[in-house]
């Protein structure tokens, strides 16, 4: 899987900015400059080992290689089309892999059998390197996997490969709409996903070192993460995700300044998102800039995003902010996207007693319950009994 985005609980939403020029005017037209990207500060940041080279992350080593191509040249497979080998060669080695986070390089994955769908992508790409087949990536338009970490929460897209026929000649004369190729899918189930938009090469360079900056932020190395942030932006400059990472970053090693830039400039080229709206509303909120925040979060209210946890959060904010009313119109929205998201009823039931609804609070605790895993279902039960008591004895004053 690709980190997409990646979210902190604090307020910082990562999916991992700056006023525009003024306008430019000729005799004719009035046009508007591209808003220019902002400066990172580099000052914040330590040394930190330098990103791996593009080749390190999408090539096996020469015994990976041999190996391949011994059964590539294998009179089991020999006759197939190059695509469909190298398609079976990945089934059989997919048998018995470890679909983990991890976005591992071609070789490691390889060797470790394991790796998300990324790394897996990665290693598509080095086999058809070998042969000369050509690969390109598509995103999956299927619901994300959805996880927390901490502090962030991780929102999980999906791409596939699609390997084409080295050897195909189109017969003269004849019009070719697509050449032949297979679909490669790399997590049991996802299959059912539909395809979307395209990934050129160098997006996805820039997606892959946006994983390792972010798998990198997670484990505290920020010098590390910013390193890698930057290479990603270097494949696929204004790559949304990595412009997000690159203001979250800022803003933990204590520069809210150049955090807003990015977060301001990511939004003006990329349009709102609420990812990054999310974590400008937070900024200006730490710093008291009240009406603006207010600005953004109107912003936010217009928009649509498939992760239900950013809509938990925005319901959490609003709740500690005293605005209990606006927190459940937050935890709809997130329940809108994920009905089976037990922790958006519970927040509601907390909501919906704030508000003084005691038979609401209890139906959607109950609603929690029955849709939590079964060890957490004994700390609903515990909570509703806790609450029935409470409404019991207000009823019986």
């Amino acid at each position: 899987m690709q980190l997409r985005h990646t979210s902190t609980l604090s307020g910082l939403f990562l999916l991992i900015a700056c006023a525009g020029s003024p306008p430019v005017e000729d005799t004719n037209t009035v046009e508007k400059a591209a808003p220019s990207a902002p400066l990172a500060n580099i000052t914040l940041f330590g040394p930190s080992e330098p990103a791996p080279p593009p080749e390190a992350l999408i090539s096996l080593t020469p015994e990976q290689e041999q190996n391949f191509l011994d059964y590539f040249h294998g009179d089991t497979v020999r006759r197939l089309p190059a695509h469909r080998r190298i398609r079976d060669f990945l089934a059989n080695r997919m048998e018995g892999f470890s679909y983990l986070d991890d976005t591992l390089s071609a070789s490691q994955s390889m060797a470790e059998y394991r790796g998300n769908c990324m790394s897996l992508a990665a290693l598509t790409i080095a086999l058809g390197n070998v042969v000369g087949a050509e690969t390109r990536f598509q995103m999956v338009n299927a619901t994300p996997v959805f996880d927390r970490d901490d502090r962030t929460i991780i929102s999980s897209d999906h791409v596939r490969s699609r390997v084409y026929d080295p050897d195909y000649e189109p017969k003269p004369g004849t019009i070719v709409l697509q050449r032949p190729h297979v679909l490669i899918d790399y997590v049991p189930g996802s299959g059912r996903g539909i395809g979307g938009r395209t990934v050129s090469h160098q997006e996805f360079m820039a997606m892959l070192y946006r994983n390792l900056a972010a798998e990198a932020m997670l484990e505290g190395n920020l010098d590390k993460a910013f390193t890698l942030s930057r290479e990603a932006l270097t494949h696929y400059p204004d790559h949304a995700d990595s412009l997000n990472l690159l203001a979250v970053l800022h803003r933990r090693a204590g520069d809210s300044l150049t955090a807003e830039a990015f977060y301001e400039y990511a939004a003006r080229v990329h349009g709102d998102r609420v990812d990054i709206l999310s974590n400008l509303e937070n900024l200006l909120r730490h710093q008291g800039r009240i009406e603006e925040a207010d600005r953004v979060e109107s912003r936010l209210a217009r928009l649509d995003d498939p992760n239900p946890f950013h809509w938990l959060e925005l319901g959490e904010q609003a709740r500690k902010r005293g605005r209990p009313q606006q927190a459940l119109q937050w935890y709809a929205e997130a329940l809108e996207r994920a009905p089976y998201l037990h922790e958006a009823h519970w927040r509601m039931a907390i909501a919906y007693k704030e508000l003084g609804h005691p038979l609401r609070s209890m139906e959607a605790l109950a609603r929690a319950k029955a849709l939590s895993r079964r060890q957490d279902q004994s700390n609903y039960q515990a909570k509703l009994h806790t609450m029935e008591s409470e409404y019991g004895a207000l009823r019986s004053n």
